[in-house]
C-alpha cells in the first residue's frame, strides 16, 4: 500500500462529485415531476413529486399518484421512507440531520455511490438572513450561499458521518471507519496523521475505490 501522502496525490488528478444542479433551466421549483416514495414497509410507488428548494426536500416530499386529480396528494415525511426521486434528484432518508449526533432521519441527496455512498445535506448559511444577491450573480450561485453544502458519508451498518466527526483523533476514528479494508486502515493508522478534509475525501475515495 503506498503511502497516504502518494495516495493523495494520485487521487488529486481525479477526484469530483457530481455537480448537483439547481439552476431553474430544465426543473422549475413548485412543478410536479415523474417519480416515486419508497415507502419505510418497502412498498414503492410510482407518481409525481413537487420539485421545490433544497432545503425544503429534505424535510418532507408532497407527492401525487396522478397529478391532474388533487385527492390523490399526499405529503411524506423523511421517516416515512427509505427513498425517493423526482427528476434527476435521488434522496436516501437516514438517520442525519446535521451532525453524526443529530439523527433524525432526513433525506439526504446522492452525489455519489460506493461502498460508502456520498450524500449532499443543505443548511441555511449563518448570514441568511444578510446576505444580498450581487451584481451578475446568478439564482443558483446565490442559493448556493444562502444554503451551504455539507458531504455526508453514509456505509452500511455503520452511522452516517460528516467530515467534522473525523477531526478529533482523525488516524484513529478514520482507520475504525475504513476497517473493512485492513491494508488501508492499517496505512491511516501507522502514518498518525493529522486531519485535512482533502486527505479525508481522498483516503475515502481510495476505500470506494477497492471495494469490490
Amino acid at each position: 500500500m503506498k503511502s497516504i501522502s502518494s495516495l493523495i496525490f494520485l487521487i488529486a488528478l481525479n477526484f469530483q462529485l457530481s455537480a448537483q444542479d439547481w439552476s431553474t433551466d430544465t426543473y422549475q421549483y413548485e412543478e410536479l415531476y415523474p417519480g416515486y416514495v419508497i415507502k419505510a414497509d418497502g412498498e414503492k410507488i410510482a407518481g409525481f413529486i413537487k420539485y421545490r428548494n433544497r432545503m425544503a426536500m429534505q424535510d418532507a416530499i408532497v407527492f401525487y399518484m396522478d397529478k391532474d386529480n388533487p385527492r390523490t396528494k399526499e405529503t411524506y415525511r423523511p421517516e416515512e421512507l427509505l427513498e425517493y426521486e423526482v427528476a434527476d434528484k435521488h434522496y436516501d432518508c437516514i438517520k442525519y440531520s446535521g451532525s453524526a449526533l443529530n439523527n433524525d432521519t432526513k433525506a439526504v441527496l446522492l452525489v455519489k455511490t460506493g461502498c460508502i455512498n456520498i450524500y449532499a445535506w443543505y443548511q441555511r448559511s449563518d448570514q441568511y438572513n444578510k446576505l444580498v444577491k450581487g451584481d451578475g450573480e446568478s439564482d443558483a450561485d446565490f442559493a448556493e450561499r444562502k444554503y451551504p453544502i455539507t458531504y455526508v458519508y453514509h456505509q452500511k451498518d455503520q452511522i452516517p458521518v460528516d467530515l467534522e466527526y473525523f477531526k478529533d483523533d482523525y488516524a484513529k476514528k478514520m482507520s475504525q471507519y475504513l476497517s473493512n479494508n485492513k491494508e488501508l486502515s492499517s496505512t491511516v493508522k501507522k502514518e498518525k496523521a493529522e486531519f485535512s478534509e482533502f486527505k479525508a475525501k481522498a483516503v475515502i475515495d481510495q476505500y470506494n475505490k477497492d471495494c469490490k
